[in-house]
């Protein structure tokens, strides 16, 4: 017959495994310090909540009591692995980040320092046109995830992507849409949510897909361009010249692939 751990011999100095060192709070609070340090900047538990989709109440929970054995096991299976398949498993598992530094963009230092000067701006329209889809959206999500690391009192972007994003990682105070959807129900559903974006707070507005699927939220754009800056990504965005006037300064950034590396984003600027 088994014996209870209660009854083993010298139980009180005998450990069972897994014995993981290190509580599931802990952990969280170490990821969670890790990713201040990458951001550059401190987070608060409502960040955190927002990055995994959390309430706040939890979120402090999760990071500041209970050992959370959940977490634990998941380490501990993760243990089991070699180094090299456990960085594997995870890269695979984990989305895209994309920054205006990332690898596929920072081949040309001088569009990545133009970028950074981009995210500054207070008002006006910035285009993204041309290139793939995966492109636009690419380049879309590096500005927003961007803003926040570069903004000086660190605040996040608003709007709206009818992508997925299923892999790369999302803005947390953005919308975003479940694809592929009828485009009946996305436009009801972009016209539903429509208020939240033009009363946002947000300094930065992205919009992805949204200049094409709506073109009667045109003129909304444009003014939302008077108030904050907002960028807009399409295949094709035509908008006339006198649409804004030269207190709000417009943009357009043109993507293209690399002739170089196919997986590098070539960016032509145009004022």
């Amino acid at each position: 017959m088994k014996k209870r751990k209660s009854d083993l011999a010298g139980a009180s100095v005998i450990v069972s495994p897994p014995a993981f060192p290190t509580p599931g709070n802990r952990i969280f609070g170490r990821i969670g310090t890790a990713l201040s340090a990458s951001r550059g900047y401190p987070l608060r538990n409502l960040d955190f909540a927002r990055l995994m989709g959390q309430s706040e109440s939890t979120t402090s929970h999760w990071f500041g009591v209970g050992p959370q054995p959940h977490v634990v096991s998941c380490f501990c299976l993760l243990e089991q692995l070699l180094p090299a398949e456990r960085h594997r498993l995870i890269d695979a598992l984990c989305r895209e980040l994309p920054l205006i530094d990332h690898p596929r963009l920072r081949h040309n230092p001088a569009v990545v320092t133009a970028m950074r000067h981009l995210l500054t701006q207070s008002t006006g329209l910035t285009l993204i046109v041309g290139g793939t889809d995966e492109q636009r959206t690419f380049l879309t999500a590096a500005l927003g995830q961007s803003f926040c690391r570069n903004d000086r009192l660190h605040r996040t972007a608003a709007g709206m992507d009818l992508h997925e994003p299923d892999w790369f990682a999302p803005i947390e105070t953005m919308l975003y849409f479940k694809g592929p959807a009828e485009p009946t129900k996305v436009r009801e559903a972009v016209r539903c949510n429509w208020a939240q974006i033009m009363n946002s707070k947000q300094p930065l507005i992205l919009l992805n897909g949204i200049w094409s699927a709506l073109p009667e939220l045109r003129n909304d754009v444009l003014c939302l361009a008077t108030q904050r800056h907002v960028i807009v990504a399409d295949q094709q965005i035509a908008v006339p010249r006198t649409a804004l006037d030269t207190r709000h300064p417009r943009h357009t950034l043109s993507v293209s692939t690399s002739r170089e590396n196919s997986n590098w984003i070539v960016i032509q600027t145009q004022v």
